[in-house]
């Protein structure tokens, strides 16, 4: 089965599409919050049906994920756009007979069937709220990190005490590393120096973090506490399942609001049921969530975060 074609009609004359055709946007494209929402749609359609052909499905989420990485990056960006003018002596690309799977590769198990959960779990019957989005704020800075004086304060062991700078100027939303142990990144790239933030930008805080943005109202003072969901050793909540991401979603805890955050995961996160795929949203006690194949209580979940944030908490006191 030719999956380019089949599930992004990318003919084979046109294989190995480039970056810009398989993310479907204009060749040479420079904006970043295009390039990002184009790499986004493109990936939830994938994982749409990563469910019933997961061993092909794969390749392509990593080429895809490879371009949105190349094309936000403006160095790799510039290098890459060198190659192709250098490649394009004629109007019309060389035919492929076959496009090359791409390196790096991730394996993962699919998901099983569980009819009777989804059956008991109805999505609309739980009435879960969506994720709250807003525009960037205007006219404003904080400092985010750690440490007390922070004007967003983020409780994570590896985020820095002053970690990280947003601010705006009359048009535009920036964000700058204050030397930070384990750095800053927006879109999966290190930032080094001021760098411009889109409103479909991702932040990360040394990796492992997602900062919400556009950051909500009335943020500046609130303590944001986090709690990673994973297979890698250095997660809070370790699930050792071969269908859960490395990195696979998060908590973000905000007084009572519990946040649900899903890292751009191969198998996703569901709630509630296994056909409610979800990228985040306010997470209720009475739910079960599937990270990937592993099935776990929400309630027990929120239990965890709360026990291991107290004792964080603790600890960070003189």
């Amino acid at each position: 089965m030719d999956v380019y074609h089949k599930l992004l009609g990318i003919p084979p004359n046109e294989q190995p599409p480039t970056h810009y055709r398989l993310l479907a946007v204009e060749p040479f494209e420079t904006d970043r919050e295009v390039i990002a929402n184009a790499a986004r749609a493109r990936c939830q359609f994938v994982k749409s049906v990563s469910l019933t052909i997961p061993e092909l499905t794969e390749p392509v989420l990593d080429a895809i994920m490879t371009a949105k990485r190349c094309l936000l990056d403006p160095v790799q960006r510039a290098a890459y756009d060198r190659e192709l003018l250098a490649k394009q002596t004629a109007p019309k690309l060389a035919s492929a007979s076959q496009a090359e799977a791409p390196s790096g590769i991730r394996h993962a198990v699919p998901l099983g069937s569980d009819a009777e959960e989804a059956a008991k779990f109805e999505t609309d019957s739980w009435m879960l709220a969506p994720a709250r989005v807003a525009e960037p704020p205007k006219g404003r800075e904080w400092v985010v990190g750690s440490g007390s004086q922070a004007a967003i304060r983020v409780l994570a062991p590896w985020v820095s005490r002053r970690h990280c700078r947003i601010w705006e100027d009359a048009s535009d939303a920036w964000i700058e590393d204050l030397g930070s142990t384990n750095g800053t990144f927006v879109n999966e790239v290190p930032i080094e120096g001021p760098t411009r933030l889109q409103a479909a930008d991702y932040v990360t805080l040394g990796r492992k973090t997602r900062l919400p943005w556009p950051l909500p109202p009335e943020c500046t003072g609130r303590d944001l506490r986090v709690y990673s969901i994973g297979r890698a050793p250095d997660c809070d909540y370790v699930l050792d399942d071969k269908s859960v991401s490395q990195h696979h979603a998060q908590l973000l805890i905000e007084g009572e609001v519990i946040l649900l955050q899903d890292l751009d995961s191969l198998n996703g996160t569901r709630v509630g049921s296994l056909t409610n795929r979800i990228s985040a949203c306010e997470l209720p006690e009475h739910v079960s969530v599937y990270f990937g194949a592993a099935k776990v209580f929400a309630q027990a979940l929120i239990q965890a975060a709360n026990r291991h944030l107290w004792r964080y908490r603790h600890a960070l006191r003189p």
